[in-house]
């Protein structure tokens, strides 16, 4: 036998096993680290937002909270990305925007996009604290009607507060409002229609201008805020009281939702109500400043001499006015917003 020949086949046949041994590992490692790659890939969601806002409105505090919570408590799998205000997609477009998933999100005002879900409009006339809403599970409700009409899922809302009238001149009493052209969603509509009031549609970065130009006679916002709108030098009064509630709600695509894991679903329905929490702890400090803004501007504070009547008006008008215009039952939405 030639041991040398055999020595030489067994040395190559050695060889070549080897070579294909580290072929093969060399290829299962780039092959798991492509993999690894994709899953982390896979596992990065991009959530696109809107807000019917800029960020520096003190009605949109929440919205950074809520990015900060969602970023970190999800260990980066979800990134939120604003990508503007009313003057990337404007307030009144921002529901359908996220219907039909333009965005995935709109930190926006149910009266933006009231003709496809009236119902939404109860979020204004609520006689419940968010704590008795998240109880009955008001918002469940809710976010059912919107997913039915717009393919969109209700997360909650997004700001605390009320609502207050501003007015170029005084008043005294409910009376005075008839025939004064007043800057109003259909948030206060249903108010301006029982004061007698003329209600002209608008959003909130036109008011300076209508104000300005002698439009409106004054106009309905939120009861803190009015200073980022940069009208406070235009306003002479605040009508006292306040009345209703801040309607901002969170809307999601029901797509962009669904197509979450479910511990991330979870996550972005517990951001959401955490983030109105805590914006709303500061939001009493806010309002005390803004009027001292105010005040220092020369807006006098007015209590109207019927303030209950006002309040009477302000809330059941509302509900009569909601029935109109409602497609479902208004027993229900009774049994999830009100005593």
């Amino acid at each position: 036998m030639n041991y040398n020949l055999t020595l030489k086949n067994f040395t190559f046949i050695s060889l070549t096993l080897v070579l294909i041994l580290v072929l093969a590992a060399c290829s299962s490692e780039e092959t798991n680290s492509q993999g690894e790659a994709d899953a982390s890939e896979e596992e990065i969601y991009n959530i696109k937002v809107a807000t019917a806002l800029d960020l520096t409105n003190k009605q949109m505090a929440g919205f950074p909270i809520f990015k900060e919570i969602i970023e970190e408590t999800s260990d980066g799998r979800i990134q939120i990305e604003h990508v503007g205000g009313p003057e990337a997609i404007p307030g009144f477009n921002q529901g359908e925007a996220v219907s039909n998933g333009t965005v995935d999100m709109s930190w926006v005002f149910s009266s933006y996009y009231a003709e496809s879900v009236p119902e939404a409009l109860v979020s204004n006339f609520t006689e419940l604290s968010y704590e008795e809403e998240i109880e009955r599970g008001s918002f469940e409700y809710l976010s059912e009607l919107h997913e039915n009409a717009m393919n969109v899922k209700v997360l909650g809302r997004g700001a605390q507060g009320k609502y207050s009238i501003f007015l170029n001149d005084e008043v005294n009493s409910t009376e005075d409002f008839a025939g004064l052209k007043i800057r109003g969603t259909a948030t206060y509509a249903p108010l301006l229609q029982g004061l007698g009031a003329d209600a002209i549609s608008m959003e909130g970065g036109e008011i300076y201008t209508a104000l300005e130009r002698g439009m409106i006679d004054g106009f309905a916002w939120a009861n803190y805020s009015v200073t980022d709108l940069g009208v406070q030098e235009l306003v002479n009064y605040q009508v006292v009281p306040d009345f209703n509630t801040n309607d901002l709600l969170i809307l999601m695509n029901a797509n962009t939702m669904e197509n979450l894991p479910e511990d991330l679903q979870e996550l972005v329905r517990e951001a959401a109500i955490q983030s109105y929490y805590e914006m709303a702890e500061g939001v009493e400090k806010v309002i005390e400043e803004e009027h001292a803004s105010l005040k220092e501007t020369g807006t006098e504070f007015i209590e109207l001499e019927d303030s209950e009547k006002f309040q009477t008006i302000a809330l059941e008008q509302s509900w009569e006015w909601l029935n109109t215009r409602i497609n479902s039952d208004i027993s229900e939405l009774e049994k999830y917003f009100r005593k």
